[in-house]
């Protein structure tokens, strides 16, 4: 983990040295992370959803009940907070940022 300051602020930022195991496992919902991690999410698979400040992977995490209790795909999904700075949101619905479980 390095720290980076942007525009007066310190971002605790994740990188690769802090990916040991399952991805799942060394990062939790609210980390910042750095943009090599969201880079190799973009270039493993076709991303799911991908727009200016905006990752999601392309292959779902899990299925998780919506509002009416139907089962719907969740993926892993990244939002740009600094320039190189990207916070990871969780399993989210698609073009979603709530993390869904």
């Amino acid at each position: 983990m390095k720290t980076i300051r942007i525009d007066n602020r310190d971002y605790q930022v994740k990188d690769q040295s802090d990916w040991t195991d399952d991805f799942n496992k060394n990062f939790q919902p609210g980390d910042y992370v750095d943009q090599e991690i969201v880079d190799y999410f973009r270039d493993v698979l076709p991303p799911r959803s991908m727009a200016p400040g905006y990752l999601q992977v392309g292959e779902p995490y899990s299925h998780t009940p919506d509002q009416e209790g139907r089962y719907r795909p969740t993926y892993n999904t990244f939002k740009e907070s600094a320039p190189g700075v990207w916070k990871y949101c969780g399993h989210c619905f698609a073009g979603g940022t709530e993390h869904r479980g």
